[in-house]
């Protein structure tokens, strides 16, 4: 019984592990979107007021992640 409890939770690793690498591709997508349509639509200002916040805070969310998992 205790083995069915450790699957569990490897699976539940895996899944939200999977996540995290779906959410970072994401945000590489946007990053390519928010570069193009500034630079397309001649926006006043820089892409990396948005990429740079998305990044940090994608990066914060992450460690913590690894961090405190175990």
């Amino acid at each position: 019984r205790p083995t069915m409890f450790v699957t569990d939770s490897v699976s539940n690793l895996q899944r939200i592990e999977t996540l995290i690498g779906v959410c970072w591709g994401l945000i590489v997508l946007k990053t390519f979107v928010v570069v193009w349509v500034v630079h397309h639509y001649a926006m006043p200002f820089s892409p990396m007021w948005v990429i740079a916040p998305t990044v940090t805070m994608a990066f914060v969310a992450t460690s913590a992640y690894y961090w405190l998992r175990d």
